[in-house]
């Protein structure tokens, strides 16, 4: 019996140390959610730009002079603001959003959760009879419930947590989340039938029910949570490296071979915790690649002694053992406690990796098409197609280690190509799709 085992000739060095310094935290802007990642975003479409353009609707930063941090942490507040200090139509409240998208003071993100709040209402003033409440046969806690979210605005509360909390409560009971929605209405309807409370809020609570409002698992106040904690765990010289600052198409856009928004899946799927992990994983590839010069190969005996030893320096099949030893890391992942009944994607991997600031914005895709030299699905014409556009572009030649050398040896698999070898590449090491 023979173990083979692989070992570098440039080593891990023991001083790479992963999530264990401390960034700096942006300094105070008028907008905390100002966009410093997204690229291009999915809502600025030919017709959206077309009709912002026409509608004449520019909202710049001097939105946020009077709009405080803590507000800007409930999406409603956003249609507020633009209704009644900006003096904004409702039926342009759409674009005023995508205005402030298109200025980049605020992603994706934000503008997915404010859009929401267009049509719905954007503050319940609870008018509560409690003494009506006597007649109607009822939950104990219903008094309670109701008493909270009459005064969720006071306490400075958002609304989507707050209609989170009373629909908990009204529908503790139910199961389905057809049948607590069902429960809900009837509650409501029997309150308003009593006057308890009146037409109006029961029939703005059914709304935002029904547009799922309380299902709140993502908020701006999360949002904003994680992404703090993220700020704090960038190493401070990615950081103030201007070449891994800036934005990038990749992780706003639709990725075309897993049909998701990278940066949107990563916040909306992953915790703070699994987020630096996974940009872990990501920073161990990119040390290895850069700084293995040749893979040894150690083969043993069952007794365990070395029977030969051969290397290789192949970057060809560097790269290879490395994307299967990443694959690996991935599907390592399945193991711990934190990513039980989770699905890790490569491209969740690479937007961590980005937010974390390890990966430049200038060569992002360069990682990204990696794949595309061994994807099945990809004709070896699309191949050379698709790195040929990327190599025309003048910044490939300043992209820095490792990237410059990807460049290179993606160069060797499409010279390959082109000598009309019909030998297919292996792809069991593909890293792009979930681990199963």
């Amino acid at each position: 019996m023979m173990i083979i085992t692989f070992i570098f000739s440039t080593l891990l060095s023991s001083h790479l140390t992963l999530g264990q310094t401390t960034g700096p935290l942006p300094k105070p802007t008028d907008s905390i959610f100002k966009n410093k990642r997204e690229g291009k975003s999915k809502s600025l479409n030919l017709w959206n730009n077309f009709w912002l353009k026409k509608k004449n609707i520019n909202i710049t930063k001097d939105f946020f002079k009077d709009f405080s941090g803590s507000s800007q942490l409930c999406a409603e507040n956003y249609i507020n603001q633009l209704v009644f200090i900006e003096n904004i139509e409702k039926k342009n409240l759409k674009y005023a959003l995508l205005s402030l998208r298109k200025n980049n003071l605020i992603d994706d993100l934000v503008l997915d959760e404010t859009i929401k709040y267009k049509k719905l209402p954007t503050k319940i003033e609870l008018e509560l009879n409690l003494d009506n409440l006597k007649s109607i046969k009822t939950k104990t806690n219903l008094k309670q419930a109701l008493g909270q979210f009459s005064t969720y605005f006071k306490k400075r509360k958002c609304l989507n947590e707050s209609i989170s909390q009373l629909f908990s409560s009204i529908t503790a009971n139910e199961k389905s989340p057809k049948k607590k929605k069902r429960a809900f209405k009837k509650t409501l309807r029997n309150l308003a039938k009593h006057k308890v409370i009146s037409k109006e809020n029961k029939d703005d609570l059914i709304r935002l029910v029904k547009k799922d409002i309380h299902q709140g698992q993502f908020s701006l106040k999360s949002y904003n949570q994680t992404r703090m904690f993220l700020m704090k765990n960038i190493k401070v010289e990615n950081y103030n490296n201007s070449v891994q600052q800036g934005i990038s198409d990749f992780v706003s856009s639709k990725d075309k071979i897993n049909k998701v928004y990278p940066r949107n899946r990563l916040y909306k799927n992953f915790n703070q915790f699994q987020i630096i992990m996974m940009a872990q994983i990501m920073e161990r590839f990119i040390y290895r690649l850069e700084n293995t010069a040749t893979m040894g190969i150690h083969l043993f005996n069952n007794d365990e002694e070395t029977i030969d030893i051969f290397y290789i320096d192949s970057p060809m099949e560097i790269y290879r053992f490395l994307v299967k030893y990443l694959r690996y890391e991935m599907a390592k992942l399945k193991e711990n406690h934190l990513f039980q009944g989770t699905t890790v994607l490569y491209t969740d991997i690479i937007a961590a990796s980005f937010e974390l600031y390890q990966i430049p914005p200038s060569s992002i895709d360069e990682l990204v098409k990696m794949e595309e030299i061994w994807n099945p699905q990809v004709s070896n014409k699309e191949k050379i197609i698709s790195w040929g556009k990327l190599f025309t572009q003048a910044g490939i030649i300043f992209i820095p280690p490792p990237y410059n050398y990807l460049a290179s040896l993606s160069i060797m698999v499409i010279e390959s190509f082109t000598k009309g070898s019909k030998q297919e590449a292996s792809y069991e090491h593909s890293i792009f799709g979930d681990v199963r």
